[in-house]
């Protein structure tokens, strides 16, 4: 398996069903292939705001019930292009940040899914000691 690289990338291996919004003066409408070639710097930023790239991802991956939703501001150079650096330069790897996200929502899934079961189960139990006492 390659690795991923960019935001593109990650959307497009997960399978994940994604819309993503330019957050700059309005909220718009922006197509992932928008966010390819911007990560790529074959485009600048279409909406900036203060000198920076707002995204909006909300995105829903496999059985998930609720869809995960993110927000970036990445820094922008004077041509309004991702600056040089920024996603290499940060702290914070965005796509194992997603994945841990991912990870940590199928896990609380699934720990609602035992306590609801449980629930039920002590409700049966509680409505036989009824009928018998």
């Amino acid at each position: 398996m390659q690795p991923i690289h960019s935001l593109h990338d990650f959307f497009l291996r997960s399978g994940a069903e994604i819309r993503l919004y330019h957050l700059g003066r309005r909220v718009e409408p922006c197509s992932l292939d928008t966010l390819a070639a911007f990560e790529t710097g074959e485009l600048a930023w279409p909406a900036p705001w203060q000198g920076t790239a707002r995204l909006a991802m909300v995105f829903r991956l496999g059985d998930l019930e609720d869809p995960l939703i993110w927000f970036l501001a990445l820094p922008l150079d004077e041509q309004v292009r991702l600056a040089s650096g920024a996603l290499e330069g940060s702290n914070v790897s965005a796509v194992e940040a997603m994945v841990s996200m991912i990870d940590v929502a199928r896990r609380y899934e699934m720990q609602m899914k035992t306590i609801s079961t449980a629930d039920e189960n002590a409700q049966r139990a509680n409505s036989l000691l009824q009928v018998q006492g």
